[in-house]
């Protein structure tokens, strides 16, 4: 079944508190190259060979940040930025907290645009395609059309920082994009 990805993208993000923001004076990935050779970065652990992460900042904006590279499980990765274990973090783009003022994080803009789209796809199996049939395949294509990065972003936010619960927020989004009962 050839369903359509939509314009929403999720992909690695590069953030710091603000302190460190306002500091050193850092708000895109191309201030690394100058100010960031001493700062550490707490990333998943492929960041070391994933080319979207060390290699990239490597090849695309000229900085190394592999010698204070700190592996960590992607879970704790705001807490050590939070705590000042690290001073870089790399997290989801459609993170919520990064829709949350309270958390004092800034991502860090990709100005030389290192990253690839990712965009998200919607993915079913032929089973479920096969019994929904061609309207399925159309209702799925619009909901692809309507949903945005900042839709992720914003329902992210809702389910982990404000705790509302998944099937309320699906079915907010849907009500407010057209697609309620």
């Amino acid at each position: 079944m050839g369903l359509t990805p939509s314009d929403a993208v999720d992909t690695n993000a590069f953030v710091v508190t603000e302190e460190t923001s306002e500091q050193l004076g850092i708000e895109t990935l191309s201030d690394l190259a100058s100010k960031g050779a001493d700062l550490t970065l707490g990333a998943p652990q492929d960041c070391a060979t994933n080319g979207f992460c060390i290699p990239g900042l490597q090849r695309v904006y000229g900085v190394d940040l592999s010698g204070s590279f700190e592996p960590l499980e992607f879970g704790v990765i705001p807490t050590s930025l939070d705590e000042g274990e690290i001073d870089v973090g790399v997290v989801s783009s459609t993170d919520g907290r990064l829709a949350d003022p309270e958390t004092g994080w800034v991502l860090l803009e990709d100005d030389k645009g290192m990253f690839a789209a990712d965009n998200v796809f919607p993915l079913v199996s032929q089973e479920v395609a096969d019994a929904y049939g061609a309207d399925f395949q159309e209702l799925v294509d619009a909901v692809s059309a309507e949903l945005t990065t900042d839709d992720l972003v914003a329902m992210n936010k809702r389910y982990d920082v404000d705790k509302d619960d998944a099937d309320a927020i699906a079915q907010d989004w849907l009500d407010d994009h057209g697609f309620g009962d």
